[in-house]
């Protein structure tokens, strides 16, 4: 037997169910005598009678009944597959996978979260994992992951890269430090004090150390943590100082615990949105790119909004 030929399939559906050839010839907009030939040929191939008729009228041989059947099914999922390919199927969970740093992950993804929980409802899976931002950048770029959130500018023939978030780094010390007291902060008022720093690799960690080399200064470090949130601790119990992102430590400032000061000139780190050029933008998987921009886009003119108050 040749493999089966979807289009039998359909004509022997439909003859089945309307129980005449006329009809099923009519519906199929074939021609009836075209109808008749192709399923005569068909059941000779099959090897099998699937349709007996008796009087001019048709009955379904017990091969027949189940191959109807099994139509039934195959044609109900044809119908399914073409309404989630046209968007139309209510029940379609499109997973989308983003892969953010840690920083990322940990202090904005929460208030990003709810707006696309809002926005598609039951319509939108989400797989949000943290990584380094090497690790992120390998995971795009083998499809590992729809949308990668990095905390450094890279470069790559393969990689779109679009700027997302804008921080603002300042320098934080324990209200009662010799330092507190100050408006702004310069770059010999780093020399004398010691330093807690990030961990290495760390987007802040690298804008530190640029800060530094731009400006010709040596900062006194004792102290590499991993934590942003255990540099807030050290320094605020401590006569260390540091600098952070001052929506990291908004609370510590708020409840007195850390005195946050910013530097001259600015001091800033970046976050970037990255996703393989190859990869295919569904619709929703663009709404995700653009909501995601749109809640970045607001909270970068606050930042602005926020420094010009300072």
């Amino acid at each position: 037997m040749k493999k089966l030929n979807l289009h039998h399939l359909y004509l022997f559906y439909y003859i089945a169910k309307y129980k005449s050839i006329t009809k099923a010839a009519n519906f199929l907009e074939i021609s009836q005598p075209a109808v008749s030939l192709q399923i005569k040929n068909f059941q000779k191939e099959c090897g099998v009678q699937l349709l007996d008729i008796v009087d001019k009228k048709i009955y379904l041989t017990p091969v027949g009944k189940s191959l109807y059947f099994k139509c039934e099914e195959l044609f109900a999922l044809k119908e399914d597959a073409e309404e989630i390919i046209l968007g139309n199927k209510e029940t379609v969970n499109e997973m989308i996978s983003i892969c953010t740093t840690h920083p990322f992950g940990d202090y904005y993804m929460g208030s990003f979260l709810p707006l696309l929980i809002n926005k598609f409802q039951d319509s939108l899976r989400l797989s949000i994992t943290t990584d380094s931002s090497d690790l992120i950048l390998e995971k795009t770029l083998e499809l590992e992951t729809d949308l990668g959130i990095v905390g450094k500018p890279v470069k790559h023939p393969k990689l779109v890269i679009k700027p997302l978030l804008r921080e603002s780094l300042h320098l934080i010390c324990n209200p009662k430090h010799e330092l507190a007291n100050k408006l702004i902060i310069h770059p010999s008022d780093l020399l004398n004090y010691p330093f807690v720093t990030h961990e290495p690799g760390s987007s802040t960690r690298k804008a530190i150390e640029e800060y530094s080399a731009k400006n010709s200064i040596k900062l006194n470090v004792i102290d590499e943590i991993y934590s942003p949130r255990l540099v807030a601790d050290i320094v605020g119990s401590t006569g260390a100082i540091s600098i952070i992102s001052r929506h990291i430590i908004s609370d510590y400032v708020k409840s007195g615990k850390l005195k946050s000061i910013p530097i001259d000139g600015g001091l800033f780190r970046y976050f970037f949105l990255i996703y393989h050029k190859e990869k295919y933008i569904s619709p929703v998987l663009q709404q995700v790119i653009t909501a995601l921009e749109s809640w970045c886009d607001n909270y970068n003119r606050e930042i602005l909004l926020n420094i010009s108050k300072d």
